[in-house]
């Protein structure tokens, strides 16, 4: 039976309200795998404990950080473990309650039938269930009459029951584990939630995100001579349009099937209010073309600033600073980079600022990690309202040693596949007749090129200062 037009309308306004990290990824196989659960209180209420502890105390020691659960908490967490009572083909792996969260590392395995998200709806049913209970609400003896009239927390954003108030947001977060290293690198995550939490309370400066600042330098201009270091770019009107058009214009992808991030821009215009609309369709155009027709074109009517945030220790950028930037035509001359690099982080306290685009990039910047030197890096995305650096970036941020710079809107990102071709563009199959699938890469070239851009306005130095004999 086929749905109407109004049933598939419907459906369309349903999945646009939601929230693009709630949303299920259609590739995965919900029934197999590692899955990284995340669930959030309703009104983020801290009701399921408190944080205590030393953030410099040693994991398993007597005053290490932790969640001390409040009674609800423990019903969540005995509601967790008896998961595997009711779905025999899963296994718990870690679990993590936050005062206004939780987080949870379940291993559905191969005889298991139920979709993950049946299993997280049982969870979070069960929890409201004893909400209710320490609520005093006798959910057990109430029944609905029907046509009777709707109560109160009849709300599909909360819960359809007419009993009381959910526990849990409508919806939950998942990040599919694959890989041992993987698997790893969740359970770690999941398990410093409270040291990070006391951290983050302890020096919210540091942690503290810094939107829309403005730079004299980062101009729309700029960002075109980013793009146009790609000489066949450079070449090409046409190009140049559609590069900016990739990083400016939302949702539009490039000829190998990837969303770029969009620029973060602002937009204010010169004109009267009726212009207004106008000038904002035209922007794009003028801005695509301001290396070719000048810069004077629409600029009485449109001025668009192009922002960038920031997050971690904006005193780093009154330190000497040097660009990272590895080219392949240096290739042969990495080794030489390397040692200039380390050198001026070493004993001139420069500060090293790169978007680690390339291997050799993230392994140089390893190295300085490794030193405790200190770094800024520009991201590949931006920042989201509760964004923390994570990993060693975050011990980085909290340390006052790395700031973090985003000139992107924030985009939440799941993994995009496509299938894999051999050199006559033919699909290549598996030793099973299946199709072989690869991974979309996170970032484009044209982002490449503007990430690179403004690691040379920050740094105020071209990409080859190590092979000067006096790069200061």
């Amino acid at each position: 039976m086929s749905l109407s037009p109004e049933q598939i309308a419907k459906i369309r306004q349903k999945e646009a309200k939601t929230p693009d990290a709630l949303k299920r990824n259609p590739l995965n196989d919900y029934t197999e795998g590692w899955f990284h659960v995340t669930l959030n209180v309703r009104g983020e209420a801290p009701v399921l404990g408190y944080i205590v502890g030393d953030a410099e105390a040693p994991g398993g020691s007597e005053n290490a950080p932790r969640c001390i659960l409040t009674e609800l908490g423990k019903r969540v967490e005995e509601s967790w473990k008896s998961n595997p009572s009711f779905y025999p083909g899963i296994e718990n792996i870690e679990f993590q309650i936050m005062p206004d969260h939780v987080h949870g590392l379940v291993h559905l395995k191969s005889e298991n039938q139920k979709h993950l998200g049946q299993i997280v709806y049982g969870f979070m049913v069960g929890c409201t269930h004893a909400y209710w209970d320490t609520l005093g609400i006798p959910w057990r003896e109430m029944t609905y009459e029907k046509g009777a009239r709707a109560p109160q927390w009849q709300d599909r954003d909360h819960t359809r029951s007419f009993r009381g108030p959910a526990l849990f947001v409508r919806g939950y977060n998942d990040v599919e584990a694959i890989g041992e290293e993987e698997i790893e690198i969740k359970r770690q995550y999941i398990r410093n939630n409270p040291r990070k939490r006391l951290i983050t309370r302890s020096k919210p400066d540091c942690f503290r995100i810094h939107r829309n600042m403005k730079s004299a330098n980062w101009t729309p201009e700029r960002i075109m001579k980013g793009l146009c270091a790609d000489r066949y770019i450079a070449a090409d009107c046409n190009k140049q349009v559609e590069a900016w058009q990739q990083v400016t214009v939302k949702g539009i992808r490039n000829n190998r099937g990837k969303v770029s991030a969009t620029l973060n821009m602002q937009t204010q215009t010169n004109t009267p209010p009726e212009c207004a609309a106008v000038n904002a369709c035209t922007a794009v155009g003028y801005l695509a073309h301001a290396q070719v027709l000048g810069n004077h074109v629409l600029s009485h009517q449109v001025s668009i600033r192009p922002v960038i945030d920031l997050v971690g220790n904006m005193d780093l950028l009154q330190r000497p600073l040097f660009p990272l930037v590895c080219h392949r035509a240096d290739a042969h001359l990495f080794e030489q980079q390397k040692a200039a690099v380390l050198k001026v982080a070493r004993e001139q306290g420069g500060v090293i600022v790169t978007a680690c685009v390339s291997p050799k990039e993230r392994a140089i910047v390893k190295l300085l990690q490794q030193e405790l030197l200190p770094v800024i890096e520009v991201m590949d995305n931006g920042f989201s309202d509760k964004y923390k650096p994570t990993g060693k970036n975050f011990y980085a941020v909290a340390e006052q040693r790395r700031l973090e710079v985003s000139p992107w809107q924030y985009e939440y990102r799941q993994r995009e596949w496509r299938p894999v071709k051999d050199g006559h563009c033919n699909p290549v199959l598996d030793a099973n007749g299946n199709l072989e699938m690869e991974e979309i890469p996170d970032i484009t070239r044209e982002m490449c090129m503007v990430m690179n851009e403004l690691v040379r306005m920050i740094a105020k130095k071209t990409d080859d200062w190590w092979k000067l004999t006096d790069p200061m």
